[in-house]
């Protein structure tokens, strides 16, 4: 079973807590709406951007009929090397994490794929796809006009 999380910027108290497991172990799915800050999300934006001036990210193109593939991306390894903030986000998100998942949670060993920042630009694609994760989260830094998040846990 797949199991997709986004959770919210306070601590995860008790009551929280219970009622976003209860949401994971019932529909597999647990969708938190203010996870990190507006201004949060400004100032980790504008380090990726600062990031994006010295490291370029990879840039991805991959054609498909009806639904190309198209956004460029920062790995876990550029993430390590330059990117402080997002390491920080990263390891408070494992963290929320362990308090909602009763099993135990290891990172993909390989660090290049662990945690990524995705870069979808105007025009750009990002198809749905099957994790090979137990648990992903996903958080969203900017706000976006059209396009859709869909979970199947199963």
């Amino acid at each position: 079973m797949q199991t997709e999380i986004s959770l919210g910027p306070q601590p995860l108290n008790n009551g929280r807590k219970k009622s976003s497991a209860s949401e994971l172990s019932a529909r597999g799915c647990v969708v938190e709406d203010g996870y990190i800050a507006g201004d949060e999300c400004e100032r980790l934006l504008e380090s990726i951007k600062d990031h994006l001036t010295r490291t370029p990210a990879a840039e991805i193109n991959r054609p498909a009929p009806g639904r190309p593939l198209i956004y460029s991306v920062i790995d876990g390894r550029q993430i390590n090397a330059g990117l402080p903030e997002i390491v920080n986000l990263y390891e408070r998100v494992r963290t929320d994490l362990k308090l909602l998942w009763d099993g135990e949670l290891v990172p993909l060993d390989d660090d290049r794929a662990a945690c990524n920042i995705n870069i979808t630009k105007p025009g750009g694609m990002y198809r749905w796809h099957y994790d090979r994760n137990l648990i992903t989260a996903i958080l969203y830094l900017n706000g976006v006009t059209g396009g859709e998040t869909e979970c199947y846990p199963e």
